[in-house]
C-alpha cells in the first residue's frame, strides 16, 4: 500500500480539522525519522514523496486511535 503523503494530509485536512494532520503526524514521528523523513517534510509535503508501508501503516493506526476513522481505500494504491 503506498499513497503520496499530499493526499493524505489533504484528506485529514477536508475530512477531519486542519490541525489533525500535525496531530497525526507527532504521534507518527518515530516510525517517520526512521523512514528518513523530516518533521518539515511531512508536514510540509511536495506532491510526489511517497509514504512506506510502515509509516502509512502507523498512521492509519493513529488516525484510527485519534479520530475514530479510517482512510478512504480510493485514496490508497496498492
Amino acid at each position: 500500500m503506498t499513497t503520496t503523503t499530499i493526499n493524505y494530509k489533504n484528506w485529514c485536512t477536508e475530512n477531519i480539522t486542519p490541525q489533525s494532520w500535525a496531530r497525526i503526524c507527532l504521534k507518527s514521528i518515530d516510525s517517520v525519522r526512521a523512514a528518513n523523513i523530516s518533521l518539515k517534510e511531512i508536514q510540509e509535503p511536495s506532491n510526489d514523496l511517497e509514504l512506506p508501508s510502515e509509516v502509512l501503516a502507523e498512521l492509519n493506526a493513529n488516525l484510527l486511535e485519534l479520530y475514530d476513522m479510517k482512510m478512504e481505500d480510493k485514496l490508497i494504491a496498492n
